[in-house]
Order: C-alpha cells, then sequence, then structure tokens
C-alpha cells in the first residue's frame, strides 16, 4: 500500500486542500447592472439590421409583387401587425432600459 502512495505522489500526512474562489470568480454568476442594457442594445441592433434586409432591393420588389396580390382587408391587418410589432420592441427598449 505504501508503495502505491509513493507512486501515486499522495501523502497521508498531507491535510486536504479545499478550493477558494475570488470575488470576481462569484461575481460572474451573478448579472451585472449594464447586462439589461445590452441586452435592450442587442435587441436594437438585430431590429436595425433587419431593417435594413428590408430596405434591400430585391426584398422590396417581392414585397411590392405580394402587396398588389393582397386585398384591402389583408393590407388593413398586415398593417396592425406591423404596428404590434413596433410597440413590442418599443416596450423591450423601455423594460430593458428600466431594470
Amino acid at each position: 500500500m505504501q508503495h502505491a502512495v509513493a507512486l501515486s505522489g499522495e501523502d497521508d500526512n498531507q491535510p486536504p486542500q479545499t478550493a477558494t474562489f475570488s470575488d470576481d470568480d462569484l461575481d460572474a454568476t451573478h448579472p451585472t447592472k449594464s447586462q439589461p442594457i445590452k441586452l435592450a442594445f442587442s435587441y436594437t441592433w438585430t431590429s436595425i439590421k433587419y431593417l435594413f434586409h428590408l430596405l434591400h432591393p430585391s426584398t422590396i420588389s417581392a414585397g411590392y409583387k405580394q402587396l398588389r396580390q393582397m386585398t384591402f382587408i389583408d393590407i388593413i391587418k398586415n398593417f396592425f401587425l406591423i404596428l404590434i410589432k413596433c410597440f413590442r420592441l418599443l416596450f423591450i427598449i423601455i423594460i430593458y432600459a428600466l431594470r
């Protein structure tokens, strides 16, 4: 048995070692005050990129062709869906900015 302990490098007389954590390690698990602001900017940046995608000429052309095939009721329904998405984005920005 002593030979196996000598090979493994362990010593029976050594006290057990405990792991120590610094304050930086503990703070990594808790969200910081800037985290909600970063999320709001992330959602805003994603929305801006999507807006530029929508403004691409091929996307505009395809949208115009689709609009020509819609009825008036479909146009009104889609207009309200766009308004709902804009309000949702606005509320997300406000909520994460106030956190």
